[in-house]
């Protein structure tokens, strides 16, 4: 079984992609969750030397047409006050920062600007106002999640330590997980981490210790991961068994792999990495699986 499970996976041609981690977006609304994940992507930035494209996105369906010149002009001296308060803050020092401020909806300017620029992470808050709008809510973070073909690293809080030291990876560890590893291995040898391989059983989802095991095991061994634990956990739910076992190692923060799904198979079928984010504390780390 081992033998047959390392010859399924195959690293792609985006390990490149994945370890180098060279362009990190962050969107921002100016609110305390994103001063927050704006403090995090300067912490990952200085240790991979990577640019960081710091994005503000005005809908114009919140400020009027664009015959409302006045209007935009006054929002866009605002905004750019705002911008550089934000970066000129302390934790952006030696940081390469490129300040990027768009007119369009939401969701769509940012995962069109991930893709122009090649983005390898985005770093969000999760949820905030700000003095205008709050920019990242509700629907718009959701499509973010399910359409951003990068890595997303949702952030609600400043973690207390920077220094992450435990991750928890929960996935099936089949082969189509390959490329989501990849992105948590680099996290792990970028903060010289513990990752914990976890698989969570629930009465649907159900999967032999011994199968489980050998699935882990055999992705550590392709990789070259040799730091890691391997865990099958069983709780009710996969969210509620993320949640408990990442308490249980005190895990610094979460990741998961999720199909990018939306309208009617989305609603049917969930979105296990939405409820994560929305009540777990710790950050989140989303990574799309290809279908």
């Amino acid at each position: 079984m081992l033998r047959q499970v390392c010859n399924e996976i195959q690293i792609g041609t985006c390990v490149n992609k994945l370890t180098a981690m060279k362009r990190i977006l962050v969107p921002t609304d100016f609110s305390e969750s994103a001063y927050a994940a704006a403090e995090v992507a300067a912490d990952i930035a200085k240790r991979t030397e990577a640019r960081v494209y710091l994005l503000h996105v005005v809908n114009l369906l919140e400020y009027g047409d664009e015959d409302e010149i006045s209007k935009q002009l006054f929002v866009m001296r605002l905004v750019r006050q705002r911008m550089q308060k934000m970066i000129n803050q302390k934790f952006f020092e030696g940081v390469n920062v490129v300040e990027v401020l768009q007119f369009d909806l939401i969701h769509e300017t940012i995962t069109k600007l991930a893709d122009k620029h090649e983005i390898d992470l985005i770093v969000m808050g999760s949820h905030g106002a700000s003095g205008i709008k709050e920019l990242i809510y509700g629907s718009n973070a959701q499509k973010i999640l399910r359409r951003s073909k990068c890595p997303v690293l949702t952030i609600k809080s400043v973690p207390k330590n920077l220094e992450f030291k435990n991750i928890v990876f929960a996935s099936s560890f089949d082969s189509e997980v390959e490329t989501a590893f990849l992105a948590v291995q680099r996290f792990s040898e970028i903060y010289k981490a513990q990752l914990h391989m976890l698989r969570v059983c629930t009465v649907s989802d159900f999967e032999s210790t011994k199968v489980s095991n050998e699935k882990m095991h055999a992705l550590a061994l392709a990789t070259g991961l040799t730091k890691y634990t391997a865990n099958v956990y069983n709780d009710n739910t996969l969210e509620s068994g993320i949640s408990e076992f990442s308490k249980l190692v005190d895990a610094d923060f979460a990741a998961i792999a999720t199909h990018g799904r939306d309208g009617i198979l989305h609603i049917l079928m969930g979105s296990r990495t939405e409820e994560l984010v929305n009540h777990q504390k710790i950050p989140i780390l989303s990574m799309r699986i290809q279908d």
